[in-house]
């Protein structure tokens, strides 16, 4: 009764319906309110609702209901039932799509129950059971122990952490010298890890990427999807020190994720930092027919809430980048300032094609709000603040600077160049240069 009412009151579960005076009347009219009695009713609900989740989620994973059955069968001697799950559960194995970590541990549990039950027979004899046993269960612990490794590693290099996995140095030694290229998991984990322990020796992402085309259908959409932020990350990272080739593989790298259809998350939608990164990408490496074509089609795969925001400034940056500035500017119109990412990064492209077009006035107006703004909001953290104001510094003097004045651009270039923290450094160098060719060019023809 306690159950079917709560169900009428769901999804909101509003106070004036769920109140405990309410439902003990809802449910219980005749009798009088009896709090304690409630309270039992509602833990005795709340345990029956965790069982439920749990026998649901076992419906969902049949190999491990076959483990569980073992076990059970072991324990009461039921030989004919035993060894007829334990075929079922070998056919179901020899079926199984992949050959990820849990593939290995599947096996290692059935190997395991299998050597329980031989030790149950109390035969003196040879029992392969127990050599699959830990065999299995050394590539589950190697896959599962690479994996989390390659996380760490991918993570500490986003934020300052200390983690310190237990004996990977003397399992990186097991596995340098004894290959173990055949358990797909095992040889994309540690390629993936050596890749990042070793940034300096690219040669490992030369076998990243071979390990990759060879092993990705080893493994579900989810885990490949995972495999292969790792290797894009990877490569951001090599970006990051200065690398430039690594603009292109990571473009590649996006592109197959499209391909292979791993750019979508569980709910089969995109995140917008994906969208964008996938656009950035492409346009640095001036595929801009690959990039509006991946704006238009994949738009609507992106959450419903975000949608328009992201459509509309990506296009708005492919457009910016292929000198498309009018038609930038009126899709920045129509992105909403409500979104501190789309207001920021909206207002510094429009800084961007202000420039371009030398409209002055409308740029200094803009670089007045724009402060103000970056010092009012106190969403914007101080780093990302700083990041922008420095663009805002850096592009006025640009703009005020002489064209013929050299000495003076090439020093601003280098304060660019030395100080990390501002947005779009890149093009800033870009307008320093155009306009260092500009005059050289210019007095040559005089």
């Amino acid at each position: 009764l306690l159950l079917n009412y709560l169900l009428q009151t769901a999804p909101d579960f509003k106070d004036e319906l769920t109140d405990k005076n309410i439902v003990w009347l809802a449910i219980c009219p005749d009798l009088s309110y009896d709090e304690k009695e409630l309270s039992y009713w509602m833990s005795d609900l709340l345990h029956l609702i965790e069982n439920f989740i749990v026998v649901e989620e076992i419906d969902k994973a049949p190999m491990q209901k076959y483990s569980i059955l073992l076990k059970q069968y072991n324990q009461m001697g039921l030989v004919k039932h035993f060894q007829a799950t334990m075929n079922s559960l070998r056919k179901q194995l020899e079926h199984y799509p992949y050959r990820d970590s849990e593939y290995y541990n599947l096996q290692y549990l059935l190997n395991y129950n299998e050597n329980v039950f031989f030790e149950r027979q109390k035969e003196h004899r040879y029992d392969e059971s127990l050599q699959r046993t830990i065999e299995f269960f050394d590539h589950y612990y190697l896959s599962h122990k690479l994996k989390y490794c390659c996380e760490i590693v991918n993570r500490q290099s986003i934020v300052n952490s200390s983690y310190e996995p237990l004996l990977l140095k003397e399992i990186l030694n097991y596995l340098n010298n004894t290959p173990q290229d055949l358990y797909p998991p095992i040889a994309v984990y540690q390629t993936i890890l050596n890749c990042f322990l070793h940034l300096n020796d690219q040669s490992y992402f030369a076998k990243l990427k071979d390990v990759l085309s060879n092993n990705t259908q080893y493994f579900s959409r989810m885990e490949a999807r995972d495999i292969y932020l790792l290797t894009a990350n990877y490569c951001v990272k090599q970006i990051n020190k200065g690398v430039g080739r690594f603009f292109e593989e990571l473009f590649i790298i996006y592109k197959e994720m499209i391909e292979l259809g791993l750019i979508f998350d569980a709910e089969n939608q995109i995140s917008p930092w994906s969208y964008k990164n996938i656009v950035e990408v492409s346009i640095r490496n001036k595929q801009y027919q690959f990039a509006e074509d991946f704006i238009k089609n994949y738009k609507h795969y992106l959450a419903p809430a975000l949608m328009n925001n992201a459509y509309a400034y990506n296009l708005a940056n492919l457009y910016f980048q292929q000198t498309r500035y009018k038609e930038a500017m009126k899709l920045l119109q129509t992105v909403s300032f409500d979104d501190l990412f789309y207001s920021t990064e909206s207002k510094m492209l429009l800084l961007r094609i202000y420039y371009e077009l030398n409209e002055k006035e409308p740029m200094l107006s803009l670089f007045e709000s724009f402060r103000m703004y970056l010092r009012r909001n106190k969403q914007i953290t101080d780093e990302k603040r700083k990041v922008y104001l420095n663009f805002i510094k850096f592009l006025v003097r640009i703009d005020k600077i002489r064209r013929g004045n050299t000495p003076e651009l090439a020093e601003l270039k280098k304060r660019i160049d030395e100080t990390k923290n501002t947005a779009n450094a890149h093009w800033l160098i870009s307008k320093i240069d155009e306009k260092m060719s500009k005059y050289t060019n210019h007095a040559k023809r005089q």
